[in-house]
């Protein structure tokens, strides 16, 4: 359900339906996954979700994403389906049997029909198997989904250019959030409330299948170090909020647990058979075999919960196994004293900047294929034209954006 009415959106009527290449066209519906999940696109979806009453208490009843609303009212919850790979979870886990006569695929196929028939907890606000996550951080979301990522594919526009591409371009997106986590952190006026919004959105997409090419970039090491400052980037903001009392079961982020459960969904993605680059000593190797337990920071992130009394929960996936990952780090991991910057983010954001930034900073938009020129564009596609029509180069140029579904 992508966010409509602000104009910086509002591209995809022409600079998304009338693309060349089919993989770039918008969709009104969704389907089963396939390569690439695909994204809801319904005129009209910003006053069907449902709006709850956030850290501002507004309790107003609509949910639109215009660009004035999200500017002036960004921290209120509004209520949004959960993502394709929860709902197959919750399938699976109720019909799965081991059979040989059960369908992998209906859970993918179910997710689409619910979306289509607006049956889903987006249209139907009777529906109490939603998640809910700030307004701001749903547009950062939506963003991420249908322009910044995609923006960053070349197979979205028919096109090649190297092998990588793809995942060095989802790296970019990856670092410039993490930029942006640093610029606000770092702010006089920089509110918490913001650097949770970064965090609730990317914790619903890094887990998600068009990450595929961002685990198979050729630079193990950078990859690595990435996937650690990832969650020091988390415990920072964690620390943030529990210097103002508000990491606590009744914290007025409401998605609190089910963040935290999707970052720790995210540990098992990012995690493997290599040392936690960011680790400062020898980690404990009695922990369990999980690969989450290799990266330091999903160590910290367990027992800081434990200590606040906060529980990781929400999503299917990691509600099976938070007791027994619990229990197999309890008592065997120190968290560092209280302090301002207690997790180090300064100075582990400043070797990795060192690392790989230019000019002292990281991310840009090197790999973002919209703001090529026309003549690289078409020296890349496989039909030596530039695949954006002359509308859509107008749009892009009047300030709208082009929306990939």
């Amino acid at each position: 359900m992508p966010p409509k009415g602000s104009k910086k959106r509002a591209a995809d009527t022409e600079a998304g339906a009338q693309s060349k290449s089919t993989k770039t066209d918008a969709s009104t519906t969704a389907g089963p996954s396939t390569e690439r999940e695909p994204i809801v696109e319904v005129a009209g979806s910003n006053d069907q979700a449902a709006e709850i009453d956030g850290p501002d208490d507004s309790g107003s009843d609509d949910a639109d994403m215009t660009g004035e609303k999200i500017k002036n009212d960004p921290y209120t919850y509004i209520v949004n389906c959960p993502p394709r790979f929860e709902f197959e979870a919750r399938y699976n886990k109720e019909h799965d049997d081991g059979g040989e006569d059960f369908d992998e695929e209906k859970a993918s196929e179910l997710w689409a029909e619910e979306h289509n028939g607006r049956k889903c907890a987006c249209f139907n606000k009777e529906r109490t198997d939603g998640w809910s996550m700030m307004r701001k951080a749903f547009a950062r979301k939506m963003d991420a989904e249908t322009i910044e990522i995609p923006h960053r594919d070349p197979d979205r526009f028919d096109m090649y250019v190297y092998n990588d591409f793809a995942g060095y371009g989802y790296q970019e997106v990856i670092e410039n959030h993490m930029a942006e986590f640093n610029k606000v952190l770092n702010a006089k006026d920089g509110k918490t409330e913001e650097l949770w919004t970064i965090l609730e959105s990317m914790g619903w997409w890094i887990v998600d299948e068009p990450n595929a090419p961002w685990h198979m970039i050729d630079d193990g090491e950078r990859s690595w170090l990435t996937y650690s400052l990832l969650g020091f980037m988390l415990l920072t903001a964690l620390n943030r909020m529990d210097t103002e009392g508000d990491l606590k079961t009744d914290s007025k982020y409401k998605d609190l647990s089910l963040v935290l459960a999707l970052w720790a969904k995210a540990a098992d993605d990012l995690g493997g058979d290599v040392v936690d680059p960011l680790a400062s000593k020898k980690m404990d190797s009695t922990i369990g075999d999980y690969a989450g337990f290799n990266l330091l920071w999903f160590r910290y992130l367990l027992t800081l919960a434990k200590e606040a009394n906060v529980p990781i929960t929400g999503v299917t996936d990691v509600d099976d196994k938070i007791d027994g990952w619990n229990s197999q780090v309890e008592g065997k991991v120190t968290l560092p004293p209280k302090r301002v910057d207690r997790f180090d983010w300064k100075a582990k954001y400043q070797l990795y900047t060192k690392k790989y930034g230019k000019a002292g900073k990281i991310g840009g938009e090197a790999f973002q294929i919209t703001k090529w020129t026309r003549q690289k564009r078409a020296k890349h596609a496989f039909d030596k034209k530039d695949p954006l029509t002359d509308d859509q180069v107008k749009a892009l140029k009047d300030g709208m954006v082009l929306q990939m579904m």
